[in-house]
Parts: C-alpha cells; sequence; structure tokens
C-alpha cells in the first residue's frame, strides 16, 4: 500500500492538465479584459467622429441657405455616424447632447470634465458664436476588473466626444 502511494506521488501524468486547468481561467480573463478595452477605445473614436460630424451640421445650421435651423439633425447626423455601435434608442442610455454658446474665441474653454447637460436644445445665437459641442455616453463594461480601474463602479465607462466650431452664417 505505501508503494502504491509513494508511485502515485511520484508520477507526473497529468500535470500538464492541472496547469493548464490552473492558469485557463486567468488567461480568459486577461483576453477578456483585452477585448473589452479594445472596444471602449473604438468607441470612444467613433463617437468623437460622429460629434465632429454633428457639430459641423451644427455649425452650418443643419439646413439649406434660407431654411429655419434644425435642432433634429444633430442627433440625426449622431445616430448615422455610429452605425449602430452605441445603442441611440435607448431611454436608459441615451446619447446625450450639450452644446455651450460662447460669443467670442477669447471667452470660450474646454472644460476638464464633460459638463452637467442641462438642456439638450440649441438655438444658435449667431453667425461668429464659438459652440462646444459634448456627447456623453455611457458604454457598459463587460469585464468586472475593467471596472474597477476604468468604470464609474456601476459596469459603466463614459464615452466622451467634444468639438468645438464657430458658426456660420445661415
Amino acid at each position: 500500500m505505501l508503494k502504491q502511494i509513494q508511485r502515485v506521488l511520484k508520477s507526473t501524468k497529468g500535470t500538464t492538465a492541472l496547469e493548464y486547468a490552473i492558469i485557463l481561467p486567468v488567461l480568459l480573463y486577461l483576453l477578456l479584459g483585452i477585448v473589452d478595452f479594445s472596444l471602449i477605445m473604438y468607441a470612444s473614436a467613433v463617437l468623437q467622429g460622429a460629434t465632429l460630424a454633428a457639430a459641423r451640421e451644427g455649425a452650418t445650421g443643419c439646413s439649406t441657405t434660407g431654411q429655419d435651423y434644425d435642432t433634429g439633425c444633430i442627433y440625426t447626423t449622431l445616430a448615422s455616424r455610429v452605425g449602430g455601435l452605441l445603442n441611440t434608442t435607448d431611454d436608459d442610455n441615451p446619447l446625450n447632447v450639450c452644446t455651450v454658446d460662447y460669443g467670442s474665441v477669447a471667452t470660450a474653454s474646454l472644460p476638464a470634465s464633460p459638463p452637467p447637460c442641462i438642456s439638450s436644445s440649441y438655438a444658435p445665437q449667431g453667425a461668429g458664436h464659438i459652440v462646444i459641442y459634448t456627447v456623453t455616453y455611457n458604454w457598459p463594461i463587460v469585464t468586472p476588473f475593467l471596472d474597477k480601474f476604468l468604470g464609474d463602479g456601476h459596469g459603466n465607462y463614459m464615452l466622451v466626444g467634444t468639438a468645438l466650431v464657430q458658426n456660420e452664417p445661415y
């Protein structure tokens, strides 16, 4: 009986399977974190591009010459540019669009963090005014470990797109 126990303890059969079973969860978690972080960076770049396009539309008045200003085109531009990557129809997690109108370049400044969105409607003040568009979206984080470092504690990472434009005559 003692010889059988010694033989089992000296045996190296199954060592590779045991090591694989120990390291596999760590590797899968790391892989999931890499994919999750990559999606966050990609979505952030897409949101920034969509914000720039929407700001450009807003700067030109979202209309052709002689027509009234149309605020709906900003949201339409954002929705078309994010291409289904961000859920723009979710009422619990919408794309938040905030605009701040400054009279001139001297008074304009980009805030260090996204400003609180008091009103998502924007009525242009006229040609030459500086307007800062800030679009925010709460991206859901899949990997709980990333939420501890990047997230808000509720499983989300706030994506922010900002653009500063000067209104054109319209």
